[in-house]
This record gives C-alpha cells, sequence and structure tokens, in this order.
C-alpha cells in the first residue's frame, strides 16, 4: 500500500496505485443529505484514456463494486 504523500501530484492531480485505500463519496447519497454516502476503498483497477482521463474500479470495504470512479 502506498502511503498518500507518495503519489505523484501535477497541477492538483493526484493518481492513485492498484491496492491503495481512498475515500469516495457518493455524490447523489450526499446531495440528498442520505447516510452512509462516504465510503473506504480499494483501489482495484485503473483506466487511463486516450484524452489523458483516468478512471478507477473501486472496492468498498463493505462489499460491492464502484465502476469508473
Amino acid at each position: 500500500m502506498h502511503a498518500y504523500s507518495e503519489h505523484a501530484t501535477t497541477k492538483g492531480k493526484v493518481s492513485y496505485q492498484r491496492d491503495d485505500f481512498v475515500l469516495y463519496r457518493d455524490p447523489e447519497r450526499f446531495w440528498r443529505g442520505e447516510a452512509n454516502h462516504t465510503l473506504v476503498c480499494r483501489v482495484s483497477r485503473t483506466n487511463t484514456y486516450v484524452s489523458g482521463g483516468v478512471r478507477y474500479t473501486l472496492l468498498p470495504m463493505q462489499g460491492g463494486l464502484i465502476n469508473d470512479a
């Protein structure tokens, strides 16, 4: 596992690697004021696109899967 401070940053962007732990906030649940909108997740996969964007597949500790975070 990599510590947060080890990540390369460019112009405020942070990149994560497989097996890093991150906090994910579900925006719909957050803005509706619902409980449990923030989850601790492990990065399962990174997807880099031609446009330079990066998307992550996350595995919440509570179970399930979050694609394209």
